[in-house]
């Protein structure tokens, strides 16, 4: 299936026309439709984000980093994984210099250009190798770490910043908890079938058990009456 792709990124304009040319040199038709958005740039609150709008299912997302908005690339990063469950690459003009983790890769503009069949294959790469739920943990963790940092530095954190990290803790912890209830509710399901299990092995060898005394009963009455 043709990967669709989300395009994040406030330069609208200037991203659809490489977007285009990104299309134009996929010969072997990887891609499938591309939406370019700047509309995240104009909310207050990142959960009001919604992608239902678009006609396709979204499989990949390109992130600007550095987009001129009240939140950052990693931010948007994180809400759009956790909304859509799909892996996120940065879209930038010069080196992502960020933490690795926060993205599943990274793309420049320069190459699109330069390079578009090289950047087809690193998001085809990409979206074949992404691993939801190892992702879910790892960021989770540095989410942590990034939340615990912006409390030292104190007075210099805005409360925008605070809030919107917690909000989105706080549905990483949703979703990590309704995970670890849906595997704990697997391991009680594999125990309950396996204690059935075993009723039903110990009353079938009781069974086959009786069969044979009766058998045995029979062989002796035969001999006898022979």
């Amino acid at each position: 299936m043709p990967i669709n792709v989300l395009v994040i990124d406030d330069d609208k304009r200037i991203v659809e026309r490489l977007m285009k040319n990104l299309k134009r040199m996929d010969s072997n038709k990887i891609l499938g439709e591309i939406y370019v958005d700047d509309t995240i740039t104009e909310l207050e609150n990142i959960e009001k984000y919604d992608v239902s709008d678009f006609k396709n299912k979204i499989d990949v997302a390109l992130i600007d980093y550095q987009l001129s908005c009240s939140f950052t690339g990693i931010l948007v990063s994180a809400w759009i994984a956790l909304d859509l469950g799909i892996p996120r690459l940065t879209l930038t003009t010069a080196a992502y210099p960020g933490n690795p983790e926060y993205f599943n890769g990274s793309i420049l503009k320069q190459e699109i250009t330069d390079s578009p069949g090289i950047v087809i294959e690193r998001i085809k790469e990409c979206v074949e190798c992404y691993n939801s739920e190892l992702w879910l943990n790892k960021q989770h963790h540095a989410l942590v770490i990034e939340y615990q940092n912006l409390l030292k530095e104190g007075d210099r954190t805005s409360e925008f910043d605070l809030n919107a990290i917690q909000n989105i803790l706080d549905k990483f912890e949703r979703i990590l908890d309704d995970r670890q209830e849906r595997e704990l509710q697997k391991i009680l399901s594999y125990e309950n079938i396996k204690d059935d299990f075993s009723k039903k092995e110990q009353e079938n060898e009781k069974k086959l058990s009786d069969l044979n005394k009766k058998l045995e009963k029979c062989l002796e009455a035969l001999g006898k009456s022979e």
